[in-house]
C-alpha cells in the first residue's frame, strides 16, 4: 500500500502511519463498503426485484365510500330500575359512537352482507361453503375501513374491491343489513307475562290436537261431517242399486221361463238335405229327347210338318218316350239329419241368461250384507260423534285463544318495530358511491420496495461491518494490533506489469486498499 523508510521511524520510538489520522472517517466506511459490496447490493436488489413483482401482479382497486350520521335517542338510555326514580343511565357521545363501530365491524353482520350479495361475486375464487365464508369474512375485515370523524358523530366507512359495481353493491346492502341488525340488538323483549301466556296456551292446545288425532286415529273417523255425509250417500246408492238389482233379476227370470217354454217345442235335429239319384240310361233318353226337340223345333221352322225329315224326327221323339216310359226314373233317394240351430241359439241364450240370474242374485245378497254394514257404521259414528264434537270445540276454542294473543304479541312487535324505524337514530349523510377510476398500488409497491431495499443493505452492511474479523486497511491493522505496518503488498499486485525501473528516490504513495502484513 505504501513504502516505508527511516524518516516514519524515529530513533525516540516508534511512529505509527495512521497516527495523524482520525480514528474513523468517511474512507473507512467507503473502504468497508467497496469490501462488502456484493453482499450488500444483493440485499439492496432482492427487496427491488419483490417489489417490482408485487407491483406487476398488482390489480386495481375501488374504494366505495359512505358516511353515516349518528344521533341521540332512547336506545342508549337505558333504565335499570322504576323510571320514576330518574335514575336512568345515558352514554356520552364516544361511547356511542364507539358502539356503533363495533356492531358495524361485527363477524355476524358481514357474514349477512357476503351471504347477501354472493361470496362468489364478492370474492371470486371462494366457495360457498363454510370454509370460504370464514375466509370471505376475514378478507372483508381487513378490506372494510370504520373510523369516526373527530369531534362529531359522522361514522365514515370506506370498502375495498377489485370491482366498483360489487363495492358500491356490498357497502349498500352492509348499511341496510347494519340497520336492521342493530335493531335486533336494541330490541327490547315484551313482557315476560304475555310470552308465559302464549307458550301456555301453545300447549294446551298442541295436547288438545294430539287427543283429537289420536281418537280419530283409534276410530278411524277422519273428518266426521264429511264421513256421516259419506255413509248417507253409500246407503242411498246401496238401496238404489238393491232396486234395480232386483228389477233386472225379476226381467231375467222371466225371460228364462220363456225360453224354457220355447225350447219345449222345439226338436233338437232336423232334415238337412234329401236328394234322389236318376239312373244312367234315363239321363241318356232324356238328353236324346232334348236334343230331337231342338232339331225339330228348327225343321218346323223351315218346313211343314208333313216334311219326311220332320216326320222322321217325330218317330225317333215318339220312340224315346216309348223307353223313357219302360225305364224307371230313380234308383235311390239320399235323407240327411243334423242340430236344430234355432233350438241351439235359443238354449245358449238360456244358459247365459241363467248365469245372469245367478250373478244378480249373488249381488243382490252383497249388497244387503253392504247395507248392513253401512248402517253399523253410521250407527257407530252417531254414537262417537257427541265426544268427537266436544274434543273438536275444545281445540277449536285454544285456537282461536292462541290466534288472539299470538295476534296481539305480534300488533305489539310490529307497532313497537314501527316507533323504532320511525325515530332511528341513524342517517345516511352520503351514499355508498366509488370514484370512476380506481387505485393501483404498483408504483407504491416498487417505491417500497426500493425504500425496503435500501434499509436491507444499510442494515446488512452494518451487520457485516460490525461483526467482520479482517482488517480492511492498514489503519485498521495499526488500531486493532498497535503495531506499526512496514509493509503493505496490494492483492492484485501480481496482476499488474512489473515497472521498468525503480523510482529514483524513495516517496510515500498511497495504492488501493489491501491486507496489510
Amino acid at each position: 500500500m505504501s513504502d516505508t523508510t527511516a524518516r516514519d521511524f524515529p530513533a525516540g520510538g516508534v511512529r505509527h502511519r495512521s497516527g495523524s489520522f482520525p480514528s474513523f472517517s468517511l474512507r473507512d466506511l467507503v473502504t468497508a463498503f467497496f469490501y462488502y459490496k456484493r453482499v450488500t447490493l444483493l440485499a439492496f436488489i432482492i427487496p427491488c426485484i419483490l417489489g417490482v413483482l408485487a407491483g406487476l401482479v398488482a390489480h386495481t382497486s375501488y374504494m366505495a365510500q359512505a358516511r353515516l350520521l349518528v344521533l341521540y335517542g332512547s336506545d342508549y338510555v337505558f333504565h335499570p330500575g322504576n323510571r320514576d326514580t330518574g335514575n336512568d343511565i345515558t352514554l356520552d357521545r364516544n361511547q356511542i359512537i364507539q358502539a356503533e363501530l363495533q356492531i358495524l365491524l361485527s363477524p355476524a353482520l358481514a357474514s349477512e352482507t357476503l351471504q347477501a350479495v354472493g361470496v362468489d361475486k364478492v370474492y371470486p375464487g371462494l366457495h360457498t361453503d363454510d370454509d370460504g365464508l370464514h375466509v370471505a369474512v376475514a378478507r372483508f375485515a381487513s378490506d372494510l375501513n370504520v373510523t369516526s370523524v373527530p369531534q362529531s358523530n359522522v361514522i365514515e366507512m370506506s370498502l375495498r374491491n377489485a370491482d366498483r359495481g360489487v363495492a358500491v353493491q356490498v357497502l349498500k346492502e352492509l348499511i341496510s343489513h347494519y340497520i336492521s341488525y342493530r335493531s335486533g340488538i336494541f330490541d327490547k323483549p315484551g313482557p315476560q307475562g304475555a310470552d308465559a301466556q302464549r307458550a301456555q296456551f301453545a300447549d294446551r292446545l298442541k295436547k288438545a290436537e294430539e287427543d283429537l288425532a289420536q281418537f280419530g286415529i283409534e276410530h278411524g273417523i277422519g273428518n266426521l261431517d264429511e264421513q256421516i255425509s259419506l255413509q248417507i250417500h253409500q246407503k242411498a246408492d246401496n238401496t238404489n242399486q238393491q232396486s234395480l238389482t232386483a228389477q233386472q233379476i225379476d226381467e231375467t227370470a222371466a225371460r228364462v221361463a220363456a225360453l224354457h217354454k220355447q225350447l219345449a217345442g222345439l226338436p233338437q235335429t232336423v232334415q238337412m238335405f234329401a236328394e234322389s239319384t236318376r239312373s244312367q240310361q234315363s239321363t241318356g233318353l232324356t238328353d236324346s229327347l232334348v236334343k230331337l226337340q231342338i232339331q225339330r223345333r228348327e225343321l218346323v221352322s223351315k218346313y211343314q210338318d208333313d216334311f219326311p225329315l220332320v216326320r222322321d224326327i217325330d218317330r225317333q221323339i215318339a220312340g224315346v218316350h216309348a223307353q223313357m216310359g219302360t225305364d224307371p226314373g230313380r234308383e235311390a233317394n239320399i235323407n240327411r239329419l243334423g242340430r236344430n240351430t234355432i233350438y241351439d241359439d235359443l238354449h245358449r241364450e238360456e244358459i247365459t241368461l241363467t248365469s245372469q240370474l245367478q250373478g244378480l242374485n249373488a249381488k243382490q245378497a252383497q249388497l244387503v250384507v253392504e247395507a248392513g254394514r253401512i248402517q253399523d257404521r253410521s250407527d257407530e259414528l252417531a254414537g262417537l260423534s257427541r265426544h268427537y264434537r266436544d274434543l273438536q270445540r275444545t281445540r277449536d276454542v285454544l285456537d282461536q285463544s292462541y290466534r288472539s294473543i299470538a295476534r296481539s304479541g305480534e300488533e305489539t312487535q310490529l307497532s313497537a318495530a314501527v316507533e323504532r324505524a320511525g325515530a332511528a337514530n341513524v342517517r345516511v349523510v352520503q351514499p355508498p358511491d366509488a370514484p370512476i377510476a380506481g387505485r393501483n398500488q404498483r408504483s407504491l409497491l416498487m417505491a417500497g420496495g426500493v425504500v425496503l431495499g435500501v434499509l436491507a443493505a444499510i442494515a446488512v452492511f452494518a451487520m457485516l461491518n460490525a461483526t467482520r474479523q479482517v482488517f480492511v486497511s492498514v489503519r485498521d491493522v495499526e488500531r486493532q494490533l498497535d503495531l506499526p505496518v512496514l509493509l503493505a503488498v496490494p492483492l492484485a499486485a501480481s496482476r499488474r506489469p512489473a515497472p521498468k525501473a525503480p523510482p529514483p528516490t524513495i516517496r510515500r504513495t498511497v495504492r488501493r486498499p489491501s491486507f496489510g502484513v
